[in-house]
């Protein structure tokens, strides 16, 4: 190819890069937004020099009308007063005074409504160290939100060693909110959780389980394509006694001999009574020291009903299992437990033995069907 062909002289025009300030209109622009860039520390500077010599002026004038001082020495010259300036300069006085005091007094309120407020503060921490340190489980203050939605507002509850423990409520709540925040699947944004004298909020929920706590949740949540000894297995995952893991199992079939007929059933064919079983003995293979059951009799005939709940006074009091309950049949959540709470939207309205708030008004009329 010629150097001097049309071909040739095509490409050389593409190596080439194009630059905008090589066409006039460009270059224009861009040298005007140059000569502004580089006049503008000298215009600012000139600005700022003008009203600094406007400021000075002024001052000077100032000064100039101002009265002369009196010369410091014993003797001073009194320049003559209007009458009333005695009046004025007291009232002055009386003015400055009453502000003062007015100030003052505002003051030590907002003292000691601080002093009040550390002092609450402190008698708190105090009560929920000692509710930490004597109760197996413990929530002080728990401040739990799903994004922007504030479910938990400062949820407050203790479970003791060997305790049933109930939380009834309507839809809403709170109640699996709670139960999930101790599992550590949902991580509180204020407040604490003690469990053991150990603080485990924040703490995995794979080492919780670990550590003895245990959640039957919502809904059951089986494997439906394994078998019933299936699902029982993977309740004890994180065992390693094989021989106790055995033991255990059996004890599941001695609590719920339908889940031994149908050991080898896969866990989907099943009712929901059985399933519901099968969540409980899932969680009884983890060896907790603290089972959490979430809606247990949901959907179930009360036949079933009656079954599930007999087992759970069976665990606690033969076992002695801690168990903390959600449940909205509060009739038979209050029947098996020991101690109640009561949630709505998000805060515990009431709380005390589960007798006691069985016969309360409020709570019948609100969750038992009475007048």
């Amino acid at each position: 190819m010629r150097s001097g062909s049309a071909e040739s002289f095509r490409a050389n025009k593409r190596r080439v890069p194009f630059y905008p300030w090589r066409t006039g209109l460009a270059r224009q622009r861009w040298l005007a937004a140059r000569r502004r860039l580089w006049h503008t520390p000298r215009r600012l500077h000139r600005i700022n020099s003008v009203a600094l010599h406007e400021v000075t002026i002024r001052m000077s004038e100032e000064t100039q009308q101002q009265p002369p001082q009196a010369p410091s020495g014993d003797t001073q010259p009194v320049s003559p007063q209007p009458e009333h300036s005695a009046a004025s300069e007291s009232h002055l006085e009386s003015t400055s005074d009453e502000e003062v005091s007015s100030r003052g007094t505002v003051a030590r309120q907002r003292m000691s409504q601080r002093i009040a407020a550390v002092d609450s503060q402190a008698q708190q921490a105090d009560a929920a160290g000692r509710t930490a340190d004597e109760a197996l489980l413990a929530l002080n203050d728990l401040q739990v939100y799903y994004g922007n939605i504030h479910a938990l507002k400062g949820i407050s509850l203790h479970v003791g060693r060997g305790e049933v423990v109930t939380i009834i409520g309507a839809n809403g709540a709170g109640k699996s909110t709670t139960l999930k925040t101790i599992s550590g699947l949902l991580k509180p944004r204020s407040g604490t959780v003690h469990y053991d004298g150990r603080r485990i909020d924040g703490v995995a929920a794979e080492t919780l389980v670990a550590r003895g706590i245990v959640q039957a949740p919502e809904g059951r949540r089986i494997f439906a394509n394994l078998t019933v000894n299936e699902n029982l297995d993977m309740g004890a995952y994180l065992r390693r006694d094989r021989n106790e893991i055995e033991r255990d199992r059996e004890r599941v079939f001695t609590l719920f001999p339908r889940l031994k007929e149908r050991r080898r059933q896969r866990a989907g064919t099943m009712s929901g009574g059985e399933q519901q079983m099968l969540a409980i003995g899932r969680a009884l293979m983890s060896k907790p020291r603290v089972l959490l059951l979430d809606e247990p009799s949901l959907g179930l005939a009360p036949v079933l009903v009656g079954q599930i709940f007999e087992v759970i006074r069976q665990l606690n009091s033969e076992e002695g299992l801690t168990i903390l309950l959600v449940e909205q049949n509060a009739a038979v959540a209050l029947k098996t437990a020991h101690r109640a709470y009561v949630l709505e939207t998000g805060r515990v309205v009431m709380q005390g033995p589960a007798e006691e708030l069985a016969t309360n008004p409020e709570v019948q009329a609100a969750y038992l069907g009475g007048n």
